[in-house]
Formats: structure tokens, sequence, C-alpha cells
């Protein structure tokens, strides 16, 4: 069953379009890794996605975020991700939306976050630079470049 359809996605500031014509597909289940090099808009996709499926399925979309509360100052950038990926893990959602879950992450915590997507009953779309990680638990990869 499908999750999400998308087609003829267009999104850009008032400098320029990052992509135009995207389209894609997610299953219920699938683990999906979007990658591209930075500013093609990986992160805003994602908070599009999130945006549309939040509103369509209240309390079951969890997204991780590069932007910290900053009532977490005293916490390390690796110690922040620990947490929010620790909440997002005792959720209940079906959907895991994670942007670059892996910076600041020590390699043990980057095997532990990918053997915790691999046993992940829901779905999962993630953004990352680690290539490794991507590869490791996605069962496809969406590649965002030359505008598309």
């Amino acid at each position: 069953m499908s999750l999400l359809t998308a087609q003829n996605l267009q999104f850009g500031f008032s400098d320029g379009i990052l992509f135009k014509d995207a389209a894609f597909k997610i299953e219920n289940t699938d683990r999906v890794g979007l990658i591209g090099a930075n500013g093609t808009g990986k992160t805003s996709l994602l908070k599009d996605v999130y945006s549309m499926l939040a509103e369509r399925m209240p309390g079951e979309v969890q997204m991780f975020s590069q932007i910290y509360d900053d009532a977490e100052d005293t916490l390390s950038g690796g110690e922040r991700n620990l947490r929010q990926l620790e909440e997002i893990c005792e959720s209940s959602a079906s959907v895991l939306i994670l942007d670059e879950p892996t910076s600041h992450l020590d390699i043990y915590a980057q095997a532990a976050l990918e053997r915790a997507i691999k046993a992940y009953k829901g779905t999962v779309l993630m953004v990352s630079h680690d290539f490794f990680t991507v590869t490791g638990c996605a069962d496809r990869i969406m590649l965002l470049e030359n505008g598309s």
C-alpha cells in the first residue's frame, strides 16, 4: 500500500529553484535513503513530506531534526541527537523522518542506529551524508541532483 505518492514537486527560494518535476512513491514499511549534495533541497523535501503526512496521519509521524532546542545548550551535539532519537524510538509512530541522524554520533552509536532502523517495523525516510549507514539500512535510495 502506498504511503505517499508525489509528482511534479517543485521547491525553491526567491533566488532560484532547488528542484522541479520531482516524483517518487513511498510504500508502507519502506526504508528510503534520500541523498544529494548540500543545498539540493533534501531537508526542505523532508519538511514538506513531514507536513503532508502529519496532517493526514496525526500522531503517526515523528521527525528527527538537525535543529536543536536552545534549552539543551548544555548537551553536546551527540547527546542531543541521542536524546531525540530515544524519544522517537519510544513513540508509537508508524513513520520516521530522519534528517541527518548520524551527525555527532560515534561509530558505536551509528551502528546501533543502523540496527534500530533495520528492526523498525514502520516506514523510514532518512537523509544522511553517511553513505555507509544509508546503504546499510535503506531498502532503496532516492537521489536528488541536477534539480530533480
